[in-house]
């Protein structure tokens, strides 16, 4: 019986930007990973609104828009996260497998294993 190493994900250009991204690197490398680290795909909502300056009110709290734009992003993320992993029937993490990766186009079937 041939063994191998846990595959890992190597840092690339662009990183994971979106719920579909974090799902897939997820479901490839379960049950090694159990979490994806994002780090510009966050902070540059957070920069845009920062460049327009400005704060929003909210009542007596003034919010800046940085900070909207960040919380904005992340709660988009989450919430198709969650669509995500409901939608292949998967309520934890510790249940995500490679067989939930579905094929997106004609002829990809061969990419899972």
């Amino acid at each position: 019986m041939v063994t191998r190493e846990p595959t890992r994900l190597a840092p690339k250009p662009g990183g994971f930007s979106d719920e579909t991204h974090i799902f897939k690197a997820l479901t490839m490398n379960a049950p090694n990973f159990k979490a994806v680290c994002m780090g510009r795909a966050l902070m540059i909502p957070g920069m845009v609104g920062k460049k327009w300056g400005g704060e929003v009110r909210q009542g007596r709290q003034k919010l800046p828009l940085g900070a909207v734009g960040i919380y904005t992003a992340r709660r988009k993320i989450r919430t198709g996260l969650q669509q995500l992993v409901t939608g292949s029937r998967n309520f934890n993490l510790s249940t995500i497998t490679r067989r939930d990766l579905v094929e997106q186009g004609r002829g990809l079937g061969h990419v899972r294993s």
